[in-house]
């Protein structure tokens, strides 16, 4: 799959660990992506660039609308963690590849329009289920869903509903 480039436009703290950034694709649509697919994204660190996976937390219907993709990234001692939230800032240029083969199939959310799904996630681990949320809720079938999300404290519950 061929490499793209994106902008960052949001970024923004979702939680004391938790940084959200909205990117914002700078060339006509590369390919698309499926609901709880990762994408390859290129960090350019100082003396080298780091290529690392992160799982979108926007639909693919969101991508296809506007061009924009979504990712909710974790502080860590990983180099590329720490890029991710101690230097990039809104109108940093990135390139990005869709990688992985773990999504949900919307063909067979469209033949089993009357489906239920039980999505379960903690911490961070909630990017590719939230991805898979979006999509099942835009889907506009009659599907029945039930979510169980934990994290290890109140705040670190992004996408939480008050």
């Amino acid at each position: 799959m061929a490499v793209s480039r994106a902008k960052v436009i949001l970024a923004e703290y979702l939680s004391p660990t938790i940084r959200w950034f909205r990117l914002q694709t700078l060339e006509p649509l590369p390919s698309r992506f499926y609901a709880g697919q990762w994408l390859d994204l290129h960090i350019p660190m100082t003396d080298r660039v780091v290529v690392t996976g992160y799982s979108m937390c926007s639909s693919p219907q969101q991508f296809l609308k506007s061009g924009q993709l979504d990712l909710a990234v974790k502080r860590s001692d990983d180099s590329a963690a720490s890029w991710m939230h101690d230097e990039c800032a809104v109108g940093v240029e990135l390139s990005y590849r869709f990688g992985g083969k773990v999504f949900l199939d919307e063909g067979l959310v469209m033949k089993e329009p009357d489906s239920s799904y039980l999505l379960i996630a903690g911490g961070v681990g909630i990017n590719p289920i939230y991805s898979i949320l979006l999509s099942l809720i835009a889907t506009d079938t009659n599907v029945n869903i039930s979510m169980l999300y934990s994290a290890k404290s109140k705040d670190e519950l992004v996408f939480s509903v008050s």
